[in-house]
Formats: structure tokens, C-alpha cells, sequence
């Protein structure tokens, strides 16, 4: 159920956020991209969610991170943020041949429990 929110608070259960969460875990292999880690993975904003509003849904504004590198990058985003471009560029080819992705639909199946959905 989505509630009416603040501007910039996230409704972690909204349609829109999951399939956000669910598009980049799958590209990114459900792996932290900085240590390799699958345990408790985030989907990582490299433009920060308050910063720019066109983004926040968006598969190439985000990164899997593992939550212990999550927070070391958490409040540095703009050291890690050309890093991380190119990780997810390279990643997308990798995944999809560089053609843009398709948008899940409908429900998901957690391939990994120990995600956080």
C-alpha cells in the first residue's frame, strides 16, 4: 500500500521501487559490485533519490551494494559516482548486448532470500 508520502521519502513497497530494486539486482548479477558480497544487497542511487527526481526509478541510477559497502558509500556519493557509471555501463552490455533493458512486470520471485523486498 503506498502512502502519501514526502517529496523525498521512499515508499520501499511501492511497484515502481521494487521492479527499480529487482531490475538492478538482476543486471548486476545479485552481487555487491564493490566486494562480491550477495548478503543483504541494496539498490544504491548513484545520483542521490533527493538530488534528481527523473532518476529515481531509472535501472542506470543504480548499483548493488552490499549493505556493509552501502554504508561507506553512503554520504561519499560523489567519490564513487564515475566508478560506478562505468560499472553499470559495463554491466548492461555484459547483461543485455547494450540494448536497453525491458522493464520486469507483474509479481517477483526472490531468487535469493536473503534479499530485502
Amino acid at each position: 500500500m503506498s502512502l502519501n508520502l514526502p517529496e523525498n521519502e521512499r515508499d520501499l513497497d511501492s511497484p515502481a521501487y521494487k521492479a527499480f530494486r529487482h531490475s538492478v539486482y538482476v543486471r548486476d548479477n545479485f552481487k555487491c559490485q564493490l566486494c562480491g558480497s550477495n548478503y543483504r544487497l541494496n539498490a544504491h542511487h548513484i545520483k542521490r533519490w533527493a538530488d534528481d527526481v527523473k532518476l529515481r526509478f531509472s535501472a542506470s541510477n543504480g548499483i548493488a551494494l552490499c549493505e556493509s559497502c552501502h554504508k561507506m558509500v553512503t554520504g561519499n556519493e560523489d567519490s564513487f559516482e564515475e566508478r560506478f557509471k562505468v560499472i553499470v555501463k559495463k554491466n548492461t552490455i555484459a547483461k543485455y548486448g547494450g540494448q536497453t533493458p525491458k522493464k520486469p512486470s507483474g509479481k517477483y520471485k526472490l531468487r535469493n532470500p536473503r534479499l530485502r523486498f
